[in-house]
């Protein structure tokens, strides 16, 4: 078997040989496979690790097989040698892969059996994220980010703002992608000076719910296909008119602009929909900071029946100040935030305010009157504790909470391609039906 990395230089090819004997006890006892095997699994793990390190796309890491009368006695049905031992060892050890999907993308066959490892061993019903080891996916990404450039981003100031002026030089396009025309109707709209596109399913009648969602990136990138694709599911699977205002970002924009329009917008669907519950906020990261800090500014306007507007809010991002002294980056081995970058994100978000300004940071402000919230966090997130911060006020105000913290996931999971997040998402779309009630 040959492991082939592509990048933007010619192609590098490692090849690699493997006892027969070996994999084929990696495939019959997974679970308690030889440490020769565990040792040989690791040296090409940490191989594969190393030359995503060196090129700078990793998702084309390709395992490209040797032809099947080239096994040393292998039948062609049997799967290939070498990615089972290396499978198998991503499962059962404390480290991070590649996807599943890969062997499939790869045209191989080494597809290993599913629950074949207490890593993936859950009961019917049981949601993905309950406990036990992360997927294999989950920390796929986890590796990416942590041994890739992708995760090597400016940690000083004068780097994030050269970062951040390239970006606003050529921006990234904020569009729907065309794949979302098979699933939903989409509709352009111009609220109060904001482009805001509306998702709802394909059909005669207009649903009644209606969800704003407010996007992550730290005030300062645009919505991606992430949250594309988990607005798509919420219109279709609730069914919902799924709105998503493309809010004007950091450092061109601040929140004593922003959250106003936001709200004046957040008001008008309330209003025509004719009955706050049927009107849910959400939002992921920033983003959830931004729905919370809507709530609390419709509240303070007067608008009726606001406790009955539902709140979801993935992960969300409540204290720019990032002083809680509960934050422990050591701890939660977040690969995907730090510290410095959130702050520095957050002074440019806040502009003139005060970083302790509800506006900018909502958990400084009063929950008191909102509607039902329900949260989703990952112990391998920074906004861990923002998250908890919120359900413990908002259960001090008698405000149903449905809290949901998922041991060993990173920053905003639910909204990944991952396992785990299809059971988040099934109780987003939950939420959203109660809300009516």
């Amino acid at each position: 078997m040959l492991i082939s990395v592509s990048g933007s230089s010619p192609m590098s090819c490692a090849p690699i040989r493997t006892q027969p004997s070996a994999a084929r006890r990696a495939t019959t006892a997974p679970a308690d496979h030889a440490p020769d095997d565990d040792a040989l699994a690791a040296d090409l793990v940490d191989l594969v690790i190393r030359e995503l390190s060196i090129h700078k796309r990793p998702r084309e890491v390709r395992f490209v097989d040797r032809p099947a009368a080239q096994r040393d006695g292998q039948g062609p049905e049997d799967p290939p040698a070498l990615l089972t031992t290396v499978y198998f060892a991503l499962r059962c050890q404390a480290c991070s892969g590649l996807p599943r999907e890969e062997a499939r993308r790869s045209g191989t066959t080494a597809t290993p059996p599913p629950r074949a490892c207490a890593a993936d061993s859950r009961e019917p019903g049981e949601p993905a994220y309950g406990g036990g080891m992360p997927s294999l996916r989950h920390r796929a990404i986890v590796a990416a980010l942590t041994h890739t450039p992708l995760g090597r981003r400016p940690q000083d100031e004068a780097g994030m703002d050269a970062e951040m002026q390239a970006a606003q030089l050529r921006p990234r396009r904020f569009a729907p992608p065309r794949s979302l025309d098979r699933h939903v109707a989409l509709r352009l709209l111009r609220d109060h000076g904001w482009r805001t596109y509306e998702l709802a399913p394909r059909g005669a009648a207009l649903p009644q719910r209606r969800v704003v969602y407010f996007h992550g990136g730290g005030y300062v990138a645009e919505v991606d296909p992430h949250h594309w694709g988990l607005t798509r599911r919420l219109a279709t699977s609730a069914p919902a008119r799924v709105l998503v205002p493309i809010y004007p970002l950091a450092p061109g924009a601040h929140a004593d602009t922003t959250v106003p329009t936001a709200a004046d917008i957040v008001a008008d669907v309330v209003a025509e929909a004719g009955d706050p519950r049927l009107v849910t906020l959400c939002g992921d990261s920033a983003g959830g900071g931004m729905a919370l800090a809507v709530a609390q500014t419709l509240r303070d306007r007067g608008i009726a029946d606001i406790d009955g507007v539902a709140l979801i809010l993935i992960a969300p991002w409540l204290d720019v100040t990032m002083s809680d002294p509960a934050i422990d980056p050591e701890a939660t081995r977040d690969p995907m935030l730090s510290i410095a970058r959130l702050r520095r994100a957050g002074e440019l978000y806040a502009g003139p305010l005060d970083l302790r300004d509800p506006r900018v940071s909502p958990i400084y402000g009063s929950v008191a009157g909102l509607g039902p919230m329900t949260i989703f966090v990952g112990t391998r997130d920074l906004l861990l504790h923002d998250a908890r911060r919120l359900r413990e006020a908002a259960e001090a105000h008698g405000i149903q909470v449905d809290y949901h913290e998922a041991e060993g996931l990173i920053h905003v999971w639910p909204i990944l391609r991952v396992p785990e997040a299809a059971a988040a998402r099934a109780h987003m779309v939950t939420a959203i039906r109660r809300s009516q009630r």
